[in-house]
């Protein structure tokens, strides 16, 4: 099943070489591990709530759209079995920031990556490397978003999960990092997480 879903990646996947980096063009859509193990998906609120409230890894889908890619939590992100399909990683904070620094730093660097259509309601983007980041949002586990499935609103922001660095020590913290693409700014930023939020991923090809 795995192999049959890395083929279908592979085969629909466009390769962006910015500087030295080779990023995937599309946010990563897998609903299973390396190894094969399913990652249970989570449709409702409820069931979003208790995976992460329990610590286990869990996706879903963007208010059921296919063509963002999938939301997973952190839990799913740091499992030991892996996320990205052969020969691809999970990019680490220095990984993003090397790329930011690369197309001339975080002030501009969200205005040159997002796409350049009107899905962004305010900030778009240029999209200068066909990086084409899209304003999907995320699956907040806070209370306070309106939404009944708490997604939050598309086209204001996106965020993608930061994978841990190799010498990472695991802990009982709630919270890791993310990059974020806001619709009220040109930048790109480092930001704190719910580890139970659903956020996309962007792989990053191993050299």
């Amino acid at each position: 099943m795995r192999l049959n879903l890395e083929s279908e990646i592979k085969k629909n996947m466009t390769e962006i070489k910015i500087g030295t980096q080779i990023w995937m063009s599309e946010n990563l859509n897998v609903d299973c591990f390396s190894n094969g193990d399913p990652i249970p998906e989570a449709k409702t609120k409820d069931e979003w709530e208790a995976e992460g409230s329990n610590k286990q890894p869990a996706w879903c889908l963007y208010k059921n759209s296919q063509f963002l890619g999938k939301l997973h939590n952190w839990y799913a992100i740091s499992d030991a079995r892996g996320l990205a399909p052969d020969g691809w990683l999970l990019p680490t904070r220095n990984d993003w920031e090397s790329l930011f620094e690369y197309i001339g730093g975080t002030k501009l660097a969200g205005k040159k990556l997002k796409n350049n259509s009107s899905s962004w309601e305010e900030f778009g983007g240029d999209n200068d490397f066909n990086f084409s980041v899209l304003p999907g949002g995320f699956r907040s586990s806070e209370f306070f978003i309106k939404d009944p499935e708490h997604f939050t609103p598309y086209g204001w922001w996106v965020h993608y999960w930061v994978n841990k660095p190799l010498d990472y020590v695991e802990d009982n913290y709630d919270e890791f990092y993310s990059i974020l693409f806001d619709g009220c700014t040109d930048s790109a930023s480092v930001h704190v997480s719910d580890k139970k939020n659903g956020m996309f991923v962007r792989c990053l090809k191993k050299l």
